[in-house]
């Protein structure tokens, strides 16, 4: 593709590399903190396990094992390198870690291909748009899917600007292998990366590539077989147990606000910013549009957009065939193929008008925004840690501590493994039972008396919700007295109080 920058647009690009990466540096300031939430329990227990019970537990989970395999990996290096205080810390670096990945993407080979502003813009956006920084600190496998999507998306670009394209068959094999045995959802990006590629090639009747992607397909359909009996055993789980709520037609703006909003906590502002974000968005693919460009440009500009829009559709699709399997962090895999179309757009646009160049700010305004809440979130989080640390050191380490919350059980049984740890009238999800090995979370009334009875004095009652004065209330009733001894302790998301109970 013939590249004709002009000296506005580089000058874009070379400072949103900059920004990107201060962004990214303030972020890294970010991953000290030892709070972890429910989802990330998983994650913390998986990769602490054998290779062997990885494959066991995700198994009966519902995700494939490749990040937890990876996670091993970074958290291992860092317990040998600083020893296991340090798990925590590389378990977030971990995610941190595929964005350097996304750089080198932005610098080479989508730079070579759409130029600086192109790049630069990317790895930008890739950087500071909603939801993103999240994930780059939280312990789970969404960033390091983000990166092997991309990862597909660029070699589908190498192939249709008939570049590299030997090397970027193989690529699309291994990354697109990868993505099956990350996420399912990252595996339907991958799917929609193909069937974007798959369509611009049938429109140039080039019948040799869309040969070899088709043998692409059926390499990496192979190598997923592997998969395939586990792959059942985990839908059976999806049917029995998954909490997803149903999808509405309320849930399709809920895609735009998940994608565009800076952060529910900073009221109109962030709204207002979201629905200029999308107008700009708007306007750039119309001018684009009325410029007439040619096929290339077309494939490139929507192909990122179509990957994100059928991996919704997916979504959607499957939860109407069945229980609902689809959340809003299900499209973060596909954000970056989405972000470099937009990017490119924006690139071409500014070429032949520069006063579009000011519409570059609404994304650094989304980006401020979005920056700023989760640096107060996260110092909010560290500060809080700190205290519940505090909290929980000062527990008997052979306490019994009975929780009304099935994520608050989980939880407490990753952060008290000295104690015995139980849900109050319920049990947790059976994978909670299998990665703990116990079959009896569950506690009633009657085992609080039996208890009581054998002469145990350090019960102790975390409560959750306002349900918890309900509990405590009929307890007194049956006899169970409560002493407060900790008020709104916050542990990642969890606010909770602690009570001992006696008779």
């Amino acid at each position: 593709m013939k590249l004709n920058e002009s000296k506005l647009s580089k000058i874009i690009g070379k400072t949103a590399y900059i920004m990107a990466i201060a962004a990214m540096i303030l972020l890294c300031l970010k991953i000290t903190g030892k709070d972890i939430w429910y989802d990330e329990v998983f994650s913390v227990e998986f990769a602490s396990s054998s290779l062997k019970d990885i494959i066991r537990l995700t198994s009966n989970d519902v995700h494939p094992p490749l990040y937890y395999i990876y996670l091993k990996i970074v958290t291992g290096i860092g317990n040998a390198i600083f020893g296991t205080e340090s798990f925590i810390f590389f378990a977030k670096l971990a995610s941190i870690l595929p964005w350097f990945g996304l750089l080198y993407m932005a610098a080479f080979p989508v730079k070579r291909h759409f130029g600086e502003c192109t790049g630069g813009l990317f790895i930008l956006l890739a950087t500071i748009m909603p939801k993103l920084c999240d994930n780059y600190v939280e312990i789970r496998m969404y960033s390091f899917a983000l990166m092997l999507i991309t990862a597909v998306f660029v070699c589908a670009l190498n192939i249709a600007l008939s570049e590299k394209k030997g090397s970027s068959l193989v690529g699309l094999v291994i990354f697109g292998t990868a993505t099956a045995y990350t996420q399912y959802y990252a595996l339907v990006a991958t799917v929609g990366v193909y069937l974007v590629l798959g369509i611009y090639l049938l429109i140039k009747k080039d019948g040799k590539h869309i040969r070899s992607i088709l043998l692409c397909a059926l390499i990496s359909a192979a190598a997923f077989a592997l998969w395939v009996k586990p792959l059942f055993s985990q839908i059976k789980n999806v049917s029995d147990e998954y909490w997803i709520l149903p999808l509405t037609l309320r849930s399709i703006p809920g895609c735009l606000k998940f994608l565009f909003l800076p952060s529910d906590g900073i009221g109109a502002k962030g709204y207002i910013t979201a629905v200029i974000v999308i107008l700009f968005v708007a306007l750039i693919y119309m001018y684009f549009i009325l410029k007439k460009p040619d096929k290339e440009e077309v494939f490139i500009s929507f192909a990122g957009p179509g990957v994100l829009v059928f991996t919704v559709l997916t979504g959607f699709v499957l939860s109407m065939m069945g229980r609902p399997i689809f959340v809003y962090r299900y499209m973060i895999p596909a954000i970056g193929a989405f972000y470099i179309s937009v990017a490119f757009v924006f690139s071409k646009v500014i070429n032949t008008n520069k006063w579009f160049s000011i519409g570059a700010l609404s994304f650094l305004v989304c980006g401020y925004f979005t920056l700023s809440a989760f640096s107060y979130a996260e110092d909010l989080k560290i500060e809080k840690m700190n205290e519940a640390e505090r909290v929980l050191d000062s527990i008997p380490d052979d306490c019994i501590v009975i929780t009304n919350f099935d994520q608050m059980c989980t939880l407490m049984s990753y952060y008290l493994p000295g104690s015995a740890v139980y849900l109050y009238d319920d049990r947790p999800d059976s994978i909670v039972e299998l990665m703990y090995n116990r079959n009896d979370f569950e506690c009633h009334d009657e085992d609080l008396d039996k208890m009581f009875a054998e002469g145990q004095s350090n019960v102790y009652f975390f409560g959750s919700f306002n349900s918890r004065e309900d509990i405590l209330k009929d307890w007194e009733e049956k006899g169970i007295k409560n002493e407060e001894t900790y008020d709104s302790v916050m542990i990642e998301r969890y606010y909770f109080n602690i009570y001992r109970l006696f008779k």
